[in-house]
């Protein structure tokens, strides 16, 4: 379990690169879902790898915001938490690949990493215009707006899928908010009032 939590990005990475082997040799008989969230999965796992290796430092934004120490926190349990929110979206999306539901909630979820990084520049008080993961969550973002278009031509999505798309994904964001800041050793008002103080 240690070599899971220490290196479970890299995992994650070899994942993505397994799944886009496989769906290179068959790209052509895919279906529509299956090719976007194979592009999703290319641009998380780079997400990942912008945020946490290189540059990296996503992470240290947030521990200052909460005024923490790394010694105080279990990176390892946040980072892995991360890397299972994402197998579970996009293993989500690619095996029930008959609707477009399950991909409607990595689309609302790509749509909030543009908004919140973007956002995060005024949060962390940065110098430069730019927060761990910005260049990708863009990224992620025009890839979502392309699916919501790819989609909606092809028939296969409705308002009513990208609704419960929004409101599934809220759920499932509350439920690792919770799993990786519990693991900070404060509750979430605790958090919360910290960040008030480092305003």
């Amino acid at each position: 379990m240690a070599f899971v939590k220490k290196y479970n990005t890299f995992i994650f990475i070899g994942i993505v690169v397994i799944v886009c082997c496989i769906a290179s040799v068959s790209w052509g008989s895919l279906s529509l879902v299956r090719k976007l969230t194979t592009v999703f999965a290319v641009f998380a796992a780079l997400h990942e790898i912008e945020e946490k290796v290189w540059p990296g430092g996503f992470f240290d934004l947030m521990m200052k915001k909460f005024g923490m120490k790394k010694e105080d926190v279990d990176l390892g349990r946040a980072t892995l938490a991360v890397s299972v929110y994402w197998l579970i979206l996009l293993g989500s999306a690619w095996f029930f690949d008959s609707r477009a539901f399950p991909l409607t909630v990595t689309i609302t979820l790509a749509f909030f990493e543009a908004f919140v990084h973007t956002a995060g520049i005024w949060i962390h008080h940065l110098k430069k215009p730019y927060t761990p993961g910005l260049t990708t969550a863009w990224c992620m973002a025009i890839v979502a707006a392309f699916a919501v278009r790819a989609l909606n031509r092809a028939g296969l999505a409705s308002g009513k899928d990208y609704l419960l798309g929004a409101v599934f994904w809220v759920i499932s964001f509350i439920c690792l908010f919770v799993t990786i800041y519990s693991g900070f050793g404060k509750s979430i008002p605790e958090l919360i009032a910290t960040v008030k103080e480092n305003k």
